[in-house]
């Protein structure tokens, strides 16, 4: 989460730098740009539920099972569920980006900007741990648990 945190600051950061200094920075091109920022993050949205989806439904397997005991589930999906509420976020702070003007849609692409890479680090992380599970899972790889 601090890592999570500390992306979506230096991402805001960042894009408010490059607001800041392009002379060509018109409305319309900020609407297009909450119009793609709020399909990317209803679309990652969708797919992150989906993996949570996928990895409860699963929870009959052994190493499911095992994961539980030690707690490496509840801590796998903790991290999805805070992808899914970066996503979130990200979706509610650009969806009335498509209708504001002036300094306010500067404010709120800046900090659309931060939650959507704070969203892509959290999924990151999170992706590769459930990469090491569904491979276990699928039998690609061999292991003890499965």
């Amino acid at each position: 989460m601090i890592i999570g945190l500390g992306a979506w600051g230096a991402g805001s950061a960042l894009v408010w730098f490059c607001l800041a200094r392009w002379p060509i920075c018109d409305e319309t091109l900020l609407h297009g740009l909450a119009n793609g920022y709020a399909s990317t993050a209803g679309t990652m949205l969708g797919f992150v539920l989906a993996m949570i989806t996928v990895l409860v439904s699963m929870s009959d397997r052994r190493l499911i099972r095992n994961m539980a005991r030690t707690g490496h589930f509840m801590r796998l999906l903790g991290k999805l569920y805070g992808c899914a509420i970066y996503f979130g976020l990200a979706l509610l702070v650009a969806l009335p980006l498509m209708v504001v003007k002036a300094q306010l849609l500067r404010i709120g692409i800046v900090l659309a900007s931060g939650l959507l890479l704070s969203a892509a680090v959290q999924l990151i992380m999170s992706g590769f741990r459930l990469w090491g599970v569904l491979k276990l899972i699928s039998g690609s790889i061999t292991g003890p648990l499965e």
